[in-house]
């Protein structure tokens, strides 16, 4: 395409783009700024049959996901909503504007990365200030849960963060000169990376030190990246260890968390919940205490487990709340409360494609995995958009958000679309 403040169709896609994986929180009324992801249809009719035929494995898969949907609809007996088809005809456009683009989406996002920071960045510092809003230190309920600016949880912001954080850690390293550009986008970087310390969460920090591990691992021959990797893990601990909230919903649950999976697995009856959520609950006496968070993620993964084995076909596309409702009542829950928490998308994108796609869904996953690991055995140079998309998919497979928040079924997409460019991004070149 041509340069992109002469090219409107190229805008639009930015915009689009931009907002799928930066505004998917916002909402105006019942309008979601992450359906602009669909503005570049508008030159839909540019292009003809024989410009998709080389992608034509690319859109074959929102039908392969519907034609899977209505096997097990019919095997199992359910039946299709309105909420189903919407979301069928949204995921084939956004199949359709990645067959279109695909060349482009690359470049676009790392365009959307730079201007999204420092705009960010700018309407956070004027937000605070002329909001006269409080800084807010808490691993759960914290300031963007207070204020709900752009991102309605503090965890929602960390899928977006770590990923820039990571993004910047692999491009600045590689940087051999830095022009007033680079120094203008670094200084930005530092202010983010200083609000995101300001606004933590648990997903935030725990993801934050599995990347730069992952960076670490892959960079062992780069010494800035190292430099860079260990103080953002120093720092990032410090914070997991030094907050009492994120401590006990990180470390500080797994003993828990280990007591209530044995005891659920091979002494049920030993176990005591309290109706009441505030006081312990026990296991042969000992009293136990375990985060609303991290129970929700094990129910999500005990729902997903038991769906594999009931129906390893899986229940169908965004079709989880349907295994939700099956399997709920016959896991042992230490909150009630539990039960009622993330009906519709699982506590990870990990039990949600699971539980939906069954023995094709483990497949995917395994595939994605084995993939990365080959990589990293291969000594592959991971560059700094292909470090953006593992840990944008990898904070999603830790804190789901759905398929169509955080930019997930894009950028998953795009994942394997760069694993097999010799199919999709050299055929356009």
């Amino acid at each position: 395409m041509g340069k992109f403040f002469f090219n409107t169709e190229y805008i639009l896609l930015f915009f689009g783009i931009f907002s799928f994986l930066f505004f998917w929180d916002i909402k105006v009324d019942s309008f979601q700024l992450r359906f602009l992801i669909l503005l570049p249809l508008i030159y839909l009719f540019k292009y003809s049959f024989k410009n998709l035929t080389n992608k034509l494995f690319l859109l074959s898969i929102p039908l392969l996901i519907f034609t899977h949907l209505l096997v097990v609809t019919y095997l199992e007996n359910f039946s299709l909503i309105k909420r189903d088809y919407f979301g069928l005809i949204f995921l084939f456009f956004i199949f359709l504007i990645i067959a279109i683009y695909i060349k482009d989406i690359p470049n676009i996002i790392k365009k959307s990365i730079n201007y999204f920071t420092i705009l960010f960045s700018i309407l956070y510092i004027l937000y605070f200030f002329f909001s006269e809003s409080k800084l807010v230190i808490d691993c759960y309920n914290g300031w963007f849960f207070q204020t709900e600016f752009i991102f309605v949880e503090n965890s929602h912001f960390s899928i977006i963060s770590v990923p820039i954080i990571s993004f910047y850690t692999v491009f600045f390293a590689n940087l051999k000169k830095f022009f007033l550009k680079e120094k203008i986008l670094f200084i930005f970087f530092i202010i983010f990376l200083t609000i995101s310390y300001l606004n933590f969460s648990t997903t935030f920090l725990v993801g934050n030190i599995l990347m730069q591990i992952f960076l670490l691992v892959v960079n062992l021959k780069n010494k800035k990246i190292i430099i860079i990797s260990i103080l953002i893990i120093s720092f990032s601990t410090f914070f997991l260890t030094s907050n009492k909230q994120c401590t006990e919903r990180s470390v500080g649950s797994i003993i828990p968390m280990s007591q209530i999976l044995i005891y659920k697995s091979i002494k049920p009856n030993t176990f005591y919940p309290s109706p009441n959520v505030d006081e312990p609950n026990k296991i042969k006496g000992k009293n136990i205490k375990l985060s609303m968070s991290v129970e929700t993620f094990i129910v999500s993964l005990e729902i997903s487990l038991k769906s594999l084995f009931n129906n390893p076909l899986g229940f169908g596309f965004n079709k989880y709340y349907l295994a939700h409702e099956k399997f709920i009542d016959g896991i042992f829950l230490t909150n009630v409360h539990v039960s009622k928490n993330n009906k519709y998308d699982g506590s990870t994108n990990i039990s949600k494609i699971i539980t939906e796609f069954g023995v094709f869904g483990v497949s995917i996953l395994l595939f994605f995995i084995l993939n990365v690991f080959v990589k990293i055995f291969k000594q592959h140079k991971f560059s700094d958009i292909e470090v953006f998309v593992i840990a944008l998919i990898g904070l999603q497979f830790l804190r789901g958000v759905g398929y169509f928040n955080g930019g997930f079924i894009l950028i998953f997409t795009l994942y394997f679309c760069i694993f097999y460019k010799n199919n999709f991004l050299k055929n356009e070149n």
